[in-house]
């Protein structure tokens, strides 16, 4: 049997949230059913993109929540993402739909 360990790290200053509030957004106990979703959206959840047009819940679930630092309340139009630990990017949110990726937050 193979044992995987895992360490999280949580800064709250970043994440806006305390341990238990970041894992409860990363973790569900429910199984992840795409069915809720329209076949567009389906398919960019499962190769893990965000395209234009899909709702809100969509961005969530293929790249998560935004960072908190960057979005204050997901009922903003502009969504701050990490793209890797130096550099991030912006998702714009239109009428519920991510309107467009406008590259990197500088």
């Amino acid at each position: 049997m193979h044992v995987s360990e895992a360490k999280i790290v949580n800064l709250r200053d970043y994440s806006g949230y305390d341990l238990f509030g970041v894992l409860k957004r990363a973790f569900s106990r429910k199984p992840f059913q795409l069915s809720g979703y329209t076949r567009w959206e389906q398919v960019n959840i499962n190769m893990k993109t965000v395209a234009l047009w899909i709702s809100e819940a969509a961005v969530i679930s293929t790249i998560g929540y935004p960072k908190k630092h960057k979005t204050s309340s997901l009922k903003l139009h502009q969504w701050g993402h990490w793209k890797h630990r130096f550099d991030t990017f912006v998702i714009m949110i239109e009428t519920a739909k991510a309107h467009r990726d406008v590259g990197l937050d500088k």
